[in-house]
């Protein structure tokens, strides 16, 4: 087996306003999440687009990194966390990071790396998690959609 490792793959959508335009705010969150985690932060950059508003954060630890891509006026943030130690667990980083951006919605997909003999290990693992809310205007939208249908049917 040769460097084995999980990555998590992490989708925000319509994150808190007031986190995703503080840049500050954000490297807090980044350090707080190292610490937690055990990620043994080497060093930690930003980096601006010069065409747009989105900017980028790039962790490199010691065994895996971080990397966040925000884009404020969309309020959707995406991260990718590899990590090839035991006890830092890229899922709960991730966990970490979706309560601190408190997004409406969000997508995490996991994948097992290095390991070749696995068939299993070649399927990503996803999780979407959805706001009540937010279910709520889907299932609405779902019904008139259906009643719409349902009346031009008669």
């Amino acid at each position: 087996m040769i460097g084995k490792g999980t990555q998590a793959a992490l989708d925000m959508y319509r994150c808190a306003e007031d986190v995703v335009f503080d840049k500050e705010k954000i490297r807090d969150i980044l350090e707080e999440a190292a610490d937690r985690f055990s990620l043994k932060e080497l060093a930690l950059y930003a980096t601006e687009n010069d065409e747009g508003d989105d900017f980028c954060f790039v962790m490199l630890c010691t065994n895996g990194h971080l990397f966040l891509h925000v884009f404020p006026t969309y309020g959707y943030v995406e991260a990718d966390i590899f990590t090839l130690e035991s006890g830092a667990n890229p899922e709960q980083v991730a966990v970490f990071l979706r309560q601190e951006f408190g997004p409406d919605q969000s997508k995490l997909t996991t994948l097992k790396r290095g390991d070749y003999g696995s068939i299993k290990d070649m399927k990503p693992q996803r999780k979407k998690m959805v706001k009540t809310m937010r279910r709520a205007k889907n299932a609405g939208a779902k019904l008139k959609k259906f009643m719409t249908w349902k009346n031009t049917k008669e």
